[in-house]
């Protein structure tokens, strides 16, 4: 019986297995995965979750026919004139007469550096724009019909509308001042304008729902809608906003995506967005609204948040995607500016208001105790004299540049510098020798005052940088304002030339027990220094230093000192210098093809009603020849330079600061200058000056 009651047992548990699993191959595989599981007790896997991909449909535009008010087309932003002066020229210098066989173009008044009051330790001056307008947010500005005023852009309803941007302080944007509608079917956000493609017109950019963006490229009667692709980051950007920005000073503008206190940013290139970098701010800051725009005229875009309580803070933009300081700048605030105004600000985003060519910030805000919104536009102050001047320019050896330049500053961080309005010298780098970059941390140095230092011969303002780097140290020399009282008690100019040494050629330590000129006659003054390193000079002193030399604020002579210590130089060795044409300017060297050198001065000529760039020529760095080789400079026609016709105190690049003019392949030279534009090089027209751009290739040959 037991026999019998086992083997029905067996039947029916082969029944209920076979009914649960369906066949005998399932069976199988069953006992199988029963196996592995038990044996998965003894060694268990490491288990791996995937996140399945996340797929979104494709995204579209369709655009219908657009409509323009009559007489209206979409026209490139105006650029200041360009100017060129290609010729040949003959001159003798040391007794040999030279051809100079050359081509120079000038690119505007203020094309290297354009005046930026933000070096003044000022923001925003804030004024109301416009009471009447379509939507309090969402809506962007672009200079689209060529007149330099931006326009306002807003999307409703999938239909695109562009209204005319003028210089009222209340403009209107109603039917009145329609210029542009054009329907767009696509689920899409606006999100800003600017040159994508570097052919000098606005363009505008959408993003869609699941983050493609799309750019509208402009013509005459509208706009090409091109998708660039979807926005892909590490961070989701689901709740980001977008906008448009140049990040890496290239000229071109970029797409930024900004959460909280991650930003992401994009390049466009061949109509694809391709991810260029991804940052997170490093200040914990919470804010209500932000924007991109370029406030401090560097290139690169800056972001700027509304902290509410009427604090607006700015994180100034670097050119690796980075907004603010770095992790080991936290605290300086000259990289993240706060600005506490008379604004309450629900929405914000740049456009020029004042035709000046610079981002100003307009948004819907209150002012002051005022409880109504309006278009409100925030300006840097354009009339302070924040003057730029006395540029020096070195071309490194990897390529890439240093501009010093002196003018006015003051630090952000009032609390840590005293504030004063004094001359200081201001760091730029540029790759390419066209976009400069200031570096935003801080000046070469603090003037004395600022340390809380006074009364030395160093803590006055200081001006007219001169660089070279030798050995692995940058030396810089520079001109510091001083005064004495003669016997009968009258004031004079007692201004000395110091010396302040770095390693980055961007911060400097200087060095403040002695001036570098010793044994100076009674109530003498150095100032405008020029500086060359002739490594094989003669005599072993290759620093040459070139000053003028003032007694009892009566122009004496223009000397050359020479020294094998930078650090030092005797009076008693000076040299007089005779035909060197103005000064203040920056001087350098050729290499000619039998060894020797050919000294080159620029400097500035009167030609008309007005002064521009030129060179003399010297073989023995004393006696110099007539500055007579004219290049291009500022174009007096253009209104856009009215307030720049004329430059000054020229520099030019050379190689490392030595003085040597960099040597093309072909055998040409080749430099990029740099000068002070402005109606006259004396207050009050100087401390309105900018700084502008031009670049000279040439070829000598000996007669």
């Amino acid at each position: 019986m037991k026999r019998l009651f086992a083997i029905l047992l067996s039947a029916v548990m082969l029944l209920s297995l076979y009914c649960c699993t369906g066949t005998a191959e399932d069976t199988t595989a069953a006992d199988t995965e029963m196996e592995s599981a038990a044996a998965s007790t003894e060694t268990e896997p490491e288990m791996t979750e995937t996140e399945p991909e996340e797929t979104y449909p494709e995204e579209t535009v369709t655009p219908s026919e657009a409509t323009l008010a009559e007489g209206f087309s979409i026209l490139p932003v105006p650029q200041r004139t360009k100017t060129e002066n290609n010729t040949t020229k003959a001159f003798k210098a040391g007794g040999t007469l030279y051809f100079m066989e050359y081509e120079s173009t000038f690119y505007g008044a203020e094309s290297m550096i354009d005046r930026d009051s933000h070096h003044m330790g000022d923001l925003y001056v804030s004024a109301k724009y416009c009471v009447e307008y379509p939507v309090d947010e969402g809506y962007v500005y672009g200079e689209f019909n060529g007149d330099r005023y931006s326009e306002y852009l807003c999307f409703t309803d999938g239909v695109l509308y562009i209204y005319k941007g003028d210089g009222r302080k209340k403009p209107k944007y109603n039917n009145n001042t329609l210029l542009y509608t054009q329907k767009l079917d696509g689920d899409l956000t606006l999100c800003g304008t600017g040159d994508y493609n570097g052919d000098g017109m606005t363009d505008i950019l959408f993003v869609g729902r699941y983050r493609t963006a799309f750019i509208g490229y402009s013509n005459e009667n509208g706009f090409d809608f091109v998708s660039a692709g979807r926005l892909e980051c590490g961070v989701k950007y689901e709740s980001a906003d977008f906008y448009s920005g140049d990040m890496n000073g290239d000229g071109l503008c970029d797409i930024i995506a900004v959460k909280d206190l991650d930003t992401c940013s994009w390049l466009v290139k061949e109509n694809k967005a391709e991810l260029y970098a991804e940052k997170r701010l490093n200040i914990e800051d919470s804010y209500e609204c932000c924007c991109i725009a370029d406030v401090n005229t560097d290139y690169i875009c800056d972001l700027i948040v509304y902290l509410g309580n009427k604090r607006i803070r700015t994180y100034f933009g670097r050119i690796d995607g980075q907004f603010g300081p770095y992790e080991d700048e936290v605290g300086n605030e000259n990289l993240y500016p706060t600005w506490d105004g008379d604004v309450t600000v629900k929405y914000m985003t740049p456009g020029d208001t004042n035709e000046d060519g610079v981002s100003d910030i307009i948004g819907t805000m209150t002012k002051r105790n005022s409880t109504e919104y309006n278009l409100v536009s925030l300006t840097y102050p354009t009339e302070a004299p924040a003057y730029d001047y006395s540029t020096h320019i070195i071309k490194k050896d990897d390529g890439t540049y240093i501009l010093y330049n002196g003018g006015l500053y003051v630090d952000y961080d009032k609390d840590k510098y005293n504030p004063t309005d004094g001359d200081h010298v201001l760091v730029y780098t540029s790759e390419d020798g066209v976009r400069w970059h200031r570096n935003l941390d801080a000046p070469a140095f603090y003037l004395g005052g600022e340390l809380g230092i006074n009364g030395e011969w160093w803590c006055g303002n200081t001006i007219e940088p001169e660089v070279v780097y030798v050995d692995g140290t940058y030396y810089m020399y520079w001109q510091c304002e001083n005064y004495t009282h003669l016997e009968d008690g009258t004031l004079i100019g007692h201004d000395k030339i110091g010396l302040a040494t770095s390693k980055d050629g961007l911060h400097f330590e200087r060095k403040t027990d002695t001036p570098v000129i010793i044994n100076e006659p009674e109530y003498t003054s150095f100032d405008h220094e020029m500086l060359m390193y002739v490594e094989d000079d003669p005599d072993g002193l290759p620093f040459w230093l070139y000053v003028r030399r003032v007694i009892r604020n009566k122009l004496v002579k223009l000397i050359r000192l020479r020294s094998a210590d930078p650090a030092c130089y005797d009076f008693d060795t000076a040299e007089e210098v005779s035909g060197l044409s103005q000064i203040g300017n920056q001087m350098g060297w050729c290499r000619l093809d039998d060894g020797s050198r050919l000294y080159t001065h620029i400097t500035f000529v009167q030609v008309g009603d007005g002064t521009v760039p030129a060179l003399q020529f010297s073989k023995d760095g004393i006696n110099w020849s007539a500055a007579d080789v004219v290049l291009a400079g500022p174009d007096h026609a253009d209104p856009l330079a009215a307030n720049n016709p004329n430059i000054y105190f020229l520099g030019f690049s050379t190689i490392n600061g030595t003085g040597e003019i960099e040597r093309l392949p072909d055998g040409r030279y080749r430099f990029i200058y740099g000068g002070c534009t402005s109606k006259t090089p004396v207050a009050p027209h100087i401390f309105y000056s900018s700084v502008g751009r031009g670049e000279c290739v040439f070829s000598l040959t000996v007669k």
